[in-house]
């Protein structure tokens, strides 16, 4: 189906994504010389509303580039404080491209895009394989955060098996998850006290 100068639906919007290269480049001249001592600084920018609206047009659209993913990265990162993008993701995440494009955000070079990526892929109603397989994958992630997010992200689900997920936090480096897994294991034993015993708990 053409939608519009001869671009269709499998094609990804290349001006588009210029347009939001273009307000990126413009936030990085505006931040060289911003104050930075606030959280949330970067949504001083004069611009910030334009930045990611057109985030979320690059979004909406079926597919992006690999260059437009890197683009959408940069903004989830910057949004981490007031999560826009993510919230866009989220009222969203019932198209199946928005899916795809927040699970290849899980990839994503910046620690601050990947958290936020788990985070909205824990607010699908059921875990298909897919991003099933992406939340698992953050339970290895070098980011220490990171694995806690992706793990919280599963725990929302009843689903799954939980107690495999508990016991490999249970094992992980940081203390903070090592907490947030006995939170959950507390959560199980008190939902389903008849299975939820088990002496790996």
């Amino acid at each position: 189906m053409i939608i519009q100068e001869g671009r269709t639906s499998s094609q990804p919007d290349h001006k588009m994504e210029a347009r939001l290269e273009e307000w990126l480049q413009q936030f990085d001249l505006w931040a060289a010389s911003a104050d930075r001592s606030d959280n949330g600084w970067e949504g001083y920018f004069p611009h910030w509303p334009e930045l990611i609206q057109e985030a979320e047009q690059v979004m909406a659209g079926e597919h992006q580039s690999e260059r437009g993913r890197l683009l959408l990265g940069r903004c989830w990162a910057l949004s981490e404080e007031d999560e826009s993008c993510a919230d866009w993701a989220r009222n969203h995440l019932h198209e199946s491209h928005v899916q795809e494009a927040v699970r290849l955000l899980t990839d994503d070079n910046d620690p601050s895009t990947r958290w936020q990526a788990y985070d909205v892929l824990g607010n699908l109603l059921i875990l298909e394989d897919g991003a099933r397989a992406s939340l698992e994958n953050g339970l290895t992630d070098e980011d220490a955060y990171v694995r806690r997010r992706a793990f919280l992200a599963l725990m929302r689900h009843s689903e799954i098996d939980a107690e495999a997920y508990i016991v490999q936090m249970l094992a992980d480096t940081d203390i903070f998850n090592q907490s947030a897994a006995r939170s959950a294991a507390v959560q199980v034993i008190l939902k389903e006290p008849q299975t939820a015993t088990s002496s790996k708990l």
